[in-house]
């Protein structure tokens, strides 16, 4: 019997991190086609015309992919992604850095804009939507008036002092924004005016499927279709996050010595393995949808009683074509 590898071993080789789960191009963004569509046609008409992509903001919870697809989008463009985590932002000095040093058509992603600040989200508005620089004097009472002057004083210093050079002044190329958030987007807020294009990703079992059917690939390792649901079904709905679940399988199947395996059935196997990762918040909603559903009158109906609905497929009754990742959409 062969000695079983030390799990320190297998944790030092499962290197899963966030590039398994990158989208090679916008055809082969198989969780949401109809996304997937209207994005590529954005792309077309910046490509073929003379103006950039709209300025646009991704709303959806965690593990939607909403990252994956900035990426996948700024490959489409053949442009650059400059990042900013809106978390970090402290000062208009911070989104100004960015700004400064993107080009004409570069995408800058502003991640967690649920969390950018007030004065922050002013500064996005006055930037972008009005394509004023961060660093030129303005007039508007802003927190940048300089504390401990008097106000006369401060006006008088930014309108006769030291004159910036004229590159200095000179506005921002004509980069594209686009945003990610988990909190959903008030339209009649007038700081985020800015927003040209807003999309929201929810994350379903379906389209977790694809993700770890994306991931598992990317370790040239492959599941069957019924097990691959099962789970991306119980890790939406114990809010196990993709990584975390796809790396607990990469170890498995390697301790396993597998590379392909029919798990259908071992799929109470695989979603034990999974269990400690689970999301409590998540696991007790779960929980309370079964008690309501066993207490439901529906439940108790007789198996040959009209009324009684027919039983819905299970995930290990599913059987669908694997989607390659490499096989573009038609």
């Amino acid at each position: 019997m062969k000695n079983r590898r030390p799990i320190a071993d297998i944790i030092r080789s499962c290197d899963v991190d966030h590039t398994v789960l990158e989208l090679r191009s916008l055809h082969h963004f198989h969780e949401h086609p109809a996304l997937a569509g209207l994005l590529s046609r954005a792309v077309e008409a910046s490509l073929h015309g003379s103006h950039r992509f709209p300025h646009t903001v991704l709303c959806g919870p965690a593990d939607s992919g909403k990252r994956s697809l900035v990426h996948a989008i700024a490959r489409e463009l053949v442009q650059p992604v400059l990042e900013l985590d809106m978390h970090a932002v402290r000062g208009s000095v911070d989104l100004h850095a960015v700004f400064k040093e993107a080009g004409d058509g570069a995408i800058v992603l502003l991640t967690h804009l649920e969390a950018a600040p007030p004065q922050a989200l002013r500064d996005l508005q006055r930037a972008v939507g009005q394509r004023m620089r961060l660093d030129a004097p303005h007039t508007g009472m802003h927190h940048d008036t300089p504390v401990g002057k008097d106000w006369v004083a401060a006006m008088s210093e930014l309108e006769f002092g030291p004159r910036k050079s004229a590159r200095a002044l000179k506005p921002y190329d004509a980069f594209t924004v686009i945003a990610t958030t988990r909190a959903p987007l008030d339209p009649s807020v007038n700081v985020v005016g800015w927003v040209e294009r807003t999309y929201h990703l929810g994350r379903t079992a379906e389209s977790e499927a694809v993700r770890v059917r994306r991931a598992l690939a990317r370790r040239a390792l492959s599941l069957d279709e019924a097990s691959v649901a099962a789970i991306a079904e119980a890790m939406v709905s114990f809010g196990i996050r993709t990584l975390a679940g796809v790396g607990t399988l990469v170890e498995w199947m390697r301790a396993k010595g597998v590379t392909t395996m029919d798990a259908s059935q071992r799929v109470e196997e695989l979603v034990s393995i999974l269990a400690p990762m689970a999301n409590p918040a998540h696991a007790e909603r779960h929980r309370k949808a079964l008690e309501c559903e066993r207490a439901s009158p529906l439940s108790h109906s007789s198996p040959d009683s009209p009324e009684s609905p027919s039983p819905s497929p299970s995930p290990s009754a599913a059987s669908s074509t694997p989607t390659q990742e490499e096989s573009p959409r038609p």
